[in-house]
């Protein structure tokens, strides 16, 4: 067992780990031990890289992977590959599994809280390069620019899951929920007791539910939003974009009462120099749905993009029933 002393605060132990056919190297960080790198696995699982494709796959709930593309489209394989979340839930074996949302908490608080734990973990988990996400509707985002982690709990009816993301310019860890059909990485915790259950995704969604459509979908939608300053739109939105399922929780709670609800809302806001979200209001919507607006508003007001420069910005909502 070799020990390697991580500045003052810290010290790994790393070992190898035999799990099952697989051999995993494992670090310890306080109490719990992690995989010293992420999933690179891709036997049995689908590769796409189109987007209608990706979608599909989804809809369907088949396990598949990706790689991010660069500004250029061209696809960055070497980065390593992003899993949506049938996939994750895939590479599980034999003493390791996907980390629950309590698992990344006490990684946060061991290394020392939201704002700072980022830095540290970097360091910890060897990152140099950002591999970014694919959102659930197939485009990519945060190349370079960030990392995120699926954990395995499922939230908001089923439709998303906590995903733990850094920056590359940040020392902050954001804690955000991704739709399932989103891509993004994997890294994998030993718990000796587990046992990887071959139909865990006909435990999670019943057959029943496999012919359900998608139902109510909040988008943000890139053509109409805009940011206005020296803060880059695309990461502004992809932040805007990852709060949408929560969103869409209450949606499908408003749709409890008032089946009908379609439409859209603007909102105008301020982003403070510390990325906070400030002077948010409804320009304008077509829902006369009183509560979920100002649920909305409220969520949006929750949201804080990196530190920059200050902005205004405008995100346009759709609310459909697909």
């Amino acid at each position: 067992m070799k020990i390697i002393q991580v500045s003052l605060w810290i010290t790994i132990l790393v070992s190898l780990v035999s799990c099952k056919s697989d051999e995993s190297q494992t670090m310890t960080i306080g109490s719990q031990n992690w995989n010293i790198s992420n999933e690179t696995d891709t036997t049995g699982i689908e590769y796409i890289q189109d987007s209608v494709k990706w979608v599909k796959a989804a809809e369907d709930r088949r396990p598949a992977y990706c790689y991010n593309v660069d500004s250029k489209g061209k696809i960055k394989s070497a980065y390593g590959p992003l899993y949506n979340y049938y996939a994750a839930l895939k590479l599980q074996r034999t003493g390791m599994r996907l980390p629950k949302d309590s698992d990344w908490k006490q990684l946060v608080t061991s290394s020392g809280g939201a704002f700072d734990a980022g830095k540290k973990i970097k360091q910890l988990f060897g990152v140099s390069k950002y591999y970014g996400t694919r959102m659930s509707d197939g485009h990519f985002e945060g190349f370079n620019v960030e990392n995120s982690w699926w954990s395995s709990e499922l939230a908001l009816l089923k439709i998303a899951s906590t995903a733990y993301t850094i920056r590359d310019t940040s020392d902050y860890i954001g804690t955000y929920y991704y739709n399932l059909g989103s891509a993004l990485s994997v890294r994998l915790i030993q718990d000796l007791t587990f046992v990887p259950q071959h139909n865990i995704l006909d435990s999670l969604f019943p057959k029943q539910d496999n012919t359900v459509k998608l139902g109510p979908q909040v988008r943000c939608i890139d053509d109409s939003s805009y940011v206005r300053g020296e803060r880059n739109a695309v990461d502004v939105l992809t932040k805007i974009k990852s709060h949408t399922p929560e969103i869409g929780f209450y949606y499908k709670k408003a749709m409890n009462t008032s089946p009908q609800i379609q439409g859209y809302v603007r909102i105008n806001f301020q982003i403070a120099e510390d990325g906070s979200i400030t002077e948010a209001k409804v320009a304008n919507s077509n829902i006369s749905e009183k509560k979920l607006i100002e649920k909305t508003l409220e969520l949006i007001k929750y949201i804080n993009v990196n530190d920059g420069s200050t902005a205004e910005a405008s995100v346009y909502l759709t609310f459909k029933n697909d």
